[in-house]
């Protein structure tokens, strides 16, 4: 808004110049991840995709200057979806349904792919929409697997096999020895 706009007043004449820059209103979404069945753990190092749904209802990636639009969760367990147009290429829409996808999941922790779907609306209709700068709290479990031995033959299951297992444990490395049952 520029410009000078002078008022006479019966006491005296008042000048006054304008000369300034405004932004809109700009989105913003703030993810917490968490330690599952402890939302005071936060865990650091998630990585989510942006997702935006096209009117087919299908899954096309978010684009900014830089390319693919990723969000890193930090030391908080905390990573803000924002982005403005002109700085970024890219900006949250109100009334537009996304998804963020984790694609790294933070280290000893099982990836979770479950895409968070949300919508910014400014009175929210529905279990996916929120108001500009809520957060949306999601969690990850510890990695789990099971190690099943079967008869390449017969298929049936075997036990007594030993294996060893190499991998961090608690940041180190380790070996575990696994019999199976």
């Amino acid at each position: 808004m520029t410009g000078t706009k002078t008022i006479e007043l019966p006491e005296k004449t008042v000048t006054i110049d304008t000369n300034g820059m405004g932004e809109g209103d700009t989105s913003a979404i703030y993810l917490y991840k968490h330690v599952y069945g402890n939302h005071r753990q936060p865990l650091s190092g998630a990585v989510f995709q942006l997702y935006q749904y096209d009117k087919s209802n299908e899954l096309t990636p978010v684009k900014g200057n830089d390319g693919n639009v990723f969000v890193t969760t930090g030391a908080d367990g905390k990573a803000e979806v924002y982005g403005h147009m002109e700085k970024d290429g890219w900006a949250l829409q109100k009334d537009v349904k996304y998804s963020l996808i984790e694609t790294k999941a933070p280290e000893g922790y099982a990836l979770d792919s479950t895409p968070i779907d949300f919508v910014i609306q400014d009175v929210p209709s529905s279990e996916i929409g929120y108001t500009t700068g809520s957060s949306i709290s999601v969690s990850n479990a510890k990695e789990n697997f099971r190690i099943i031995k079967v008869d390449k033959d017969t298929q049936q299951v075997l036990s007594g096999a030993v294996f060893d297992l190499t991998g961090k444990i608690d940041g180190k490395n380790q070996t575990v020895q696994v019999t199976t049952g």
